[in-house]
């Protein structure tokens, strides 16, 4: 009787740790593999029952072996030496087995020593690439959010919710690592019992020494760790997904960020510009003020002004003076054209009150209208008159100007003749 397990039953756990070894950091492959997991566990139960058929088949094998040799008479001697030399055989070979088996312990626990060195060393290099990774991002989101004039409060509050994020993610991705290499190792160990039982089933053919409550308890065992990653993994998978969504979120928020600062950088540009051609046209001016004040300088050298103290004391005397009689002359002209829009406000509401009461005689209506159009006729001559003199008076002033020129040209030339 061949109690061995078809390969059809392990080709879903052979394809499965395939796939844990060829996966990446995917949420499609790790979908994938969820389902392959999904498809090994049904095969797995599958498996055990199959195993619990055997076990009855067996029970009843030896039950009805062990009547059929007491009922057999087995008298000759030759007949029970052959069947002791091969029991002796099975031993010595199931010894030998039992042996091979312990040194294949021993040096999966050396290679598993061996493993675990590197999986320290290669995590120590991964925690220092993620803590640079982490400073760098820290970094980069406090330049952008001095950038855009967010206040200190605010700042130290988003770093420490993004610093949480990251060691969220760190640890998910830790405990993510752990679980597969658990699950891995799990894996290995359950294939490497389902071959012992395959070797220990050829042999259990001729020696009934099986020990199937063993194995049943190691599966169960085996199976509860199972369960429990993968418990363990359903939740790192809900931690991820909100992290994922946390994270596109934050990816919203600097892309907004990023279009900000944009736009600012362009203003900044466009008043560099400006800048720029204030400076030029401040330089400009600057040029020409220079040469204005050196053209000035060489005028009152060529006029000899420097040498005439004076003369020059008294010629800004009266340009004082001058300028002051101007302001006085045009805040008289402010007063009275004030004055004259308060008479014609007058006069109109004269006019108007006139008009009302006089309604009924219509020859009176006449003569008033006469009079008041031969008053704003007088009116306007004398509005004429004021601006004519206005301009008048603007003129005298640029005469007295000249005048004061003239005389201070001649007192010049009298004293070179002195």
């Amino acid at each position: 009787m061949n109690l061995s397990i078809s390969d059809e039953d392990h080709s879903g756990e052979d394809k499965l740790e395939e796939g844990v070894r060829e996966v990446e950091e995917d949420p499609e492959e790790r979908n994938k593999l969820l389902e392959q997991l999904k498809q090994t566990y049904k095969t797995r139960r599958k498996v055990k029952r199959r195993n619990e058929l055997l076990k009855r088949c067996l029970k009843e094998f030896f039950q009805k072996r062990k009547l059929d040799h007491v009922c057999k008479e087995q008298d000759t001697s030759s007949q029970s030496a052959q069947i002791e030399a091969a029991y002796e055989n099975k031993l010595h070979n199931y010894n030998k087995l039992t042996l091979n088996n312990l040194r294949e312990i021993q040096e999966k626990e050396s290679e598993e020593k061996v493993q675990e060195e590197e999986k320290t060393k290669m995590e120590e290099k991964w925690r220092e690439l993620f803590e640079t990774l982490k400073q760098t991002e820290v970094e980069k989101a406090n330049g952008l959010m001095i950038m855009t004039g967010w206040k200190k409060e605010k700042r130290e509050n988003m770093m420490k919710k993004f610093s949480k994020l990251i060691d969220s993610q760190r640890t998910a991705y830790e405990t993510e690592g752990t679980a597969k290499s658990s699950e891995i190792r799990l894996r290995e160990k359950i294939r490497s019992n389902e071959l012992k039982l395959k070797r220990i089933e050829n042999i259990a053919d001729d020696i009934h020494i099986l020990d199937y409550e063993r194995v049943q308890a190691d599966n169960v065992r085996i199976q509860t760790k199972i369960d429990d990653k993968l418990s363990e993994l359903r939740k790192i998978k809900a931690n991820n997904v909100s992290s994922e969504t946390k994270i596109s979120e934050l990816q919203k928020k600097i892309s907004t960020v990023q279009r900000h600062t944009e736009a600012l950088s362009a203003n900044l540009t466009t008043s560099h510009e400006t800048i720029e051609e204030i400076s030029s046209t401040l330089k400009k001016t600057i040029s020409i003020r220079n040469k204005n004040l050196h053209t000035s300088q060489q005028l009152t050298d060529k006029a000899g002004l420097n040498l005439f103290p004076r003369l020059l004391a008294d010629y800004k005397e009266k340009h004082t003076k001058l300028i002051e009689i101007n302001e006085e002359i045009n805040q008289l002209t402010e007063t009275l054209d004030e004055t004259r829009n308060k008479i014609d406000k007058l006069e109109t509401s004269a006019l108007q009150v006139k008009i009302g009461r006089k309604t009924d005689e219509k020859l009176s209506e006449k003569a008033a209208a006469t009079e008041i159009l031969d008053r704003y006729r007088l009116q306007n001559r004398n509005r004429s008159h004021w601006s004519r003199s206005k301009s008048r008076s603007s003129d005298d002033s640029s005469t007295i100007q000249s005048s004061l020129s003239l005389s201070f040209n001649a007192k010049k030339l009298l004293l070179l003749d002195a």
